[in-house]
């Protein structure tokens, strides 16, 4: 795991390799080069090319099916870090060891990852964007995303990882409420897709609760109707609909 590789790595960079994804040739060489020409930076990505497996169909690039706002800046600070807007492939990434957290949040099973570069960013400098595709994203019918069954936890480990950067980074507060507010939106959303109505309406009722009437409002009269873009099939949609939930 993750917190095994810290523990063995010596050099002055790391890169993680998610178990479905592919490094593609120049990759370390040419993000080594970026971060020693910014030590401000502590951290680079850059953009991933998705494909579909077995089939080996190219589905497009990561930036225009789930990255958003993280392609259209040059550094991600901690502020930008908690728009929903902005997401980068762990895959992408290279970092400087020495800036490094000591270790992945092993309570957390779906969101250490993001608790770690957060807490990297926000104490240790931004991540830099580097032009170039230079991974493939592999997405196959049990990739997580997929799984409905696992739903409720990310929705709790969402939630508690909030909580935890309030406790940790109380002067991005209004930031991690903001972003709360997106993960119960998105998910009264799927809510309202797999016809639990009274889910759907307690998570409006939560969304109201912090301080966002308008939006359930919005999530009330349209929410069945804006919940068939909570399908992965319809992600190069709502990407482009994000505005609104964040």
């Amino acid at each position: 795991n993750f917190n095994a590789g810290l523990e063995a790595a010596t050099g002055k960079y790391l890169a993680w390799l998610g178990g479905d994804d592919i490094m593609l040739p120049g990759k370390i060489a040419r993000q080594v080069a970026v971060l020693e020409s910014d030590p401000a930076a502590s951290g680079c990505y850059h953009d991933a090319e998705v494909f579909s497996w077995p089939q080996n169909e190219t589905l497009g690039l990561f930036s225009h099916l789930y990255g958003g706002r993280a392609f259209t800046v040059r550094r991600v600070d901690a502020e930008l870090m908690l728009d929903p807007k902005v997401q980068m492939l762990p895959s992408t990434l290279l970092l400087r060891r020495e800036r490094m957290p000591k270790a992945f949040d092993s309570r957390f099973r779906f969101h250490n990852d993001y608790l770690f570069d957060f807490e990297m960013i926000a104490t240790a400098g931004p991540y830099v964007r580097m032009d170039g595709v230079l991974v493939r994203y592999r997405k196959h019918e049990r990739s997580i995303g997929r799984d409905e069954s696992v739903r409720a936890t990310v929705l709790e480990e969402n939630l508690m990882a909030m909580g935890l950067l309030t406790s940790r980074f109380p002067r991005y507060a209004a930031a991690i409420r903001k972003r709360v507010t997106y993960y119960l939106t998105l998910e009264a959303l799927k809510s309202f897709r797999t016809a639990d109505s009274k889910r759907a309406r307690d998570l409006v009722q939560a969304v109201r609760a912090h301080g966002s009437p308008i939006r359930a409002l919005g999530l009330s009269l349209l929410g069945r109707q804006a919940a068939v873009l909570t399908d992965p099939r319809y992600r190069a949609i709502a990407i482009k609909l994000r505005s609104f939930l964040s």
